[in-house]
């Protein structure tokens, strides 16, 4: 049985991260008998590269893009980025990947795909709707917490579903990544009762149909990100019905880990493969060179 994670990363978040990695992850892989694909966090755009390293806390620092890149030299890794949407960025965002895919080229480099997210939000857009104040709402239980004091969840899944419509419409990446990172943080209490969701539960559902739907009809595939059930969300961030509607939609499908560590490399894959089973999934998607291919998991 082949595995293809598609969602790796080269190193672990940290306030200072340590520089990009690739021998140890394709040295792990190898021994786990998996294929990656390697989607780090892109460059932002120039407005939102703040903080000492201009990395918003979370992206590659702009001085990190050639290292970075020359670290494929050799390699039959294939080289991604996971590419944040932020609206009204859309004609930056295409140039800074342009740059990207052309460098690749130039290097003789293997190319996997280009995966789309969101992970930064706006505060407020009503005091200046061009240019809001945008927080970065998954990087602590406490960041998220004080969003949903501030706005409401309700607001925060509206903000959600119009960046990740954006997205999509954008008709610019591959795969649609971890579509329920929204509740990374959100936990049920002992009634089964969500902490964050709770009385919103079918607006997000249908937030988040509404985006398949979507992904659907631009020809997007859509992961199954297994790093949601290490959080104290605890499943993957795609739910089952989400999982089955994707699959009775012909969605392409993709398994990801989102490892950030070597040793998180295909985690979880036996409760995804359990899922897709389940939904009826016969083959899932890899890409090279933005192209999909498929292959039996089973």
């Amino acid at each position: 049985m082949k595995i293809y994670d598609e969602h790796i990363h080269l190193r672990p978040h940290a306030d200072e991260p340590p520089a990009h990695q690739l021998a140890p992850y394709v040295a792990m892989a190898k021994e786990r008998g998996i294929e990656i694909s390697i989607k780090e966090h892109a460059l932002l755009p120039e407005k939102y590269r703040t903080g000492p390293r201009k990395d918003f806390d979370f992206a590659m620092a702009p001085e990190e893009y050639e290292p970075f890149l020359q670290l494929f030299t050799g390699s039959e890794t294939p080289i991604g980025l996971e590419v944040d949407y932020i609206a009204g960025c859309e004609d930056e965002i295409r140039a800074m990947v342009a740059d990207f895919l052309q460098r690749v080229e130039l290097m003789g480099l293997h190319l996997g795909a280009l995966n789309g997210s969101v992970h930064l939000l706006p505060l407020d857009i009503s005091t200046d709707p061009k240019n809001p104040q945008m927080v970065m709402w998954d990087d602590f239980p406490e960041s998220f917490e004080k969003y949903v004091t501030m706005c409401g969840i309700e607001k925060i899944i509206e903000e959600y579903h119009r960046a990740l419509c954006g997205l999509v419409n954008m008709q610019f990446f591959e795969v649609l990544s971890h579509i329920d990172l929204l509740r990374k943080f959100d936990s049920p209490d002992k009634n089964g009762t969500s902490r964050y969701f709770a009385g919103f539960e079918n607006f997000y559902e249908e937030a988040i149909f509404d985006v398949l739907q979507l992904a659907k009809e631009n020809g997007i595939a859509v992961e199954l990100n297994t790093q949601g059930i290490d959080r104290s969300y605890g499943k993957p961030f795609l739910t089952q019905r989400a999982l089955q509607f994707c699959h009775d939609s012909k969605i392409n499908l993709t398994f990801a880990s989102d490892a950030h560590k070597p040793q998180a490399i295909g985690a979880h894959f036996k409760t995804a493969g359990h899922m897709f089973a389940r939904a009826g999934v016969e083959k899932l998607t890899y890409f090279r060179n933005r192209r999909p291919a498929f292959y039996d998991y089973r």
